[in-house]
């Protein structure tokens, strides 16, 4: 198994869980040195959190793939871009040139869509919640180097 862990209290739950079975996580990428930032989490979807996608209408899960999860009182997907564009404008002044991004499915398609202009339909790209994606950047273009489904 793979997981995206994005506080240091889910690592203390998910090693915890791990001892109980006998079993110890492996770190992906062990010589990197890694950060991170609240502005890397999956869309706030308001009041379908911690529900199954599949109560909502087919013209309501259209909207949610379009435009976000503004109407069940989270965030629109112009909220979410704003973070991605935050995030790798931080990089860039950090002189980051290759960055490896472990992120959910809703930022990484951000990214692919705000920052390099690709506009993938949602159906066609096949993104887990545990997926690694590697950037470079090169005169301030960003580029896809590696995308890697773990999960």
């Amino acid at each position: 198994h793979c997981f995206n862990v994005e506080s240091e209290a889910e690592l203390l739950i998910i090693n915890e869980l791990a001892a109980l079975k006998g079993k110890t996580a492996r770190i992906a990428l062990p010589d990197m040195a890694f950060e991170t930032t609240p502005l890397l989490r999956e869309y706030n979807v308001g009041s379908l959190t911690a529900q199954s996608l599949s109560i909502l209408t087919q013209e309501e899960m259209k909207n949610a793939v379009d435009d976000g999860y503004a109407l069940f009182g989270g965030e629109s997907k112009e909220d979410m871009y704003s973070r991605v564009r935050a995030v790798m404008q931080m990089l860039q002044e950090q002189n980051m040139q290759t960055v490896a991004l472990f992120a959910h499915a809703g930022f990484l398609r951000g990214m692919l869509d705000t920052v390099m202009g690709l506009r993938i339909p949602h159906r066609q790209l096949r993104c887990n919640n545990c997926t690694i994606a590697i950037f470079d950047c090169t005169d301030s273009v960003w580029q896809l180097h590696s995308w890697i489904n773990l999960s």
